[in-house]
């Protein structure tokens, strides 16, 4: 028979055994929790950091972006104030040359008033002109002539007529020598006496060409008819 004495003696010893291992056990597993609390709380404690790393990345790139658009912002403005500039320039610049054809339309007016006055003057000196021929002695009426005008350098490179004097515009005419000889003195209706010096290749028969003092008086003369009468 076993001892019972000897057998609560064991039992004591056995559960002294197991209590210092379950201490034993709950300190490891108490370490074993703060250890990982640690390593969690500092993953924790990174995570934060580098959340915190990327809100003031992001926060300066905000701040970036800001910036451009103000800089953005002001450019537009520094352009939209270059364009109202510029419009005003154009606008400027319209009213002038509005002016500038006011101008210009107010000379071709006085030019028109100048011309109108000028061929009444002709007029009326052709009257006169031919008035005095009428009454004159010594006149030969050899038809009407088809008229046209030149420059001294149209007919001749050196300005000089066919008869090798200088041709005097007002007083130079080019004729054609088996109608008009040259060296005649004529009188032409309504621009009075001219003498016939120089010649032409389209001068033929009763054409008569007139020496002007421009291209603009000849080409406003045009083509003409007159009487023209020889003088004796």
């Amino acid at each position: 028979m076993k001892d019972p004495q000897n057998s609560e003696v064991i039992s004591s010893k056995i559960s002294s055994f197991l209590q210092e291992k379950k201490s034993k056990i709950i300190i490891i597993v108490l370490i074993i929790l703060v250890i990982y609390s640690v390593g969690f709380i500092s993953k924790i404690n990174k995570q934060m950091i580098k959340t915190n790393q990327i809100l003031q990345s992001e926060k300066l790139k905000n701040k970036n972006n800001i910036d451009i658009i103000n800089k953005q912002g002001k450019f537009i403005n520094t352009q939209k104030s270059d364009i109202d500039k510029l419009n005003k320039d154009i606008k400027n610049q319209n009213n002038q040359i509005e002016d500038l054809k006011k101008k210009l339309i107010s000379k071709q007016k006085q030019k028109k008033l100048l011309a109108m006055k000028k061929s009444t003057s002709q007029n009326i000196s052709k009257t006169n002109n031919t008035n005095n021929i009428s009454r004159g002695n010594n006149v030969n009426c050899i038809g009407t002539f088809k008229l046209t005008f030149y420059t001294a350098y149209q007919g001749s490179p050196s300005g000089l007529t066919k008869m090798g004097t200088p041709v005097e515009p007002g007083n130079t005419i080019a004729v054609d020598p088996s109608v008009i000889p040259l060296g005649t003195k004529v009188y032409i209706e309504g621009y009075g006496e001219r003498i016939a010096t120089d010649t032409g290749g389209a001068i033929n028969g009763n054409i008569i060409d007139c020496a002007v003092s421009t291209n603009e008086e000849a080409n406003n003369n045009g083509v003409q008819y007159r009487k023209v009468f020889i003088l004796q």
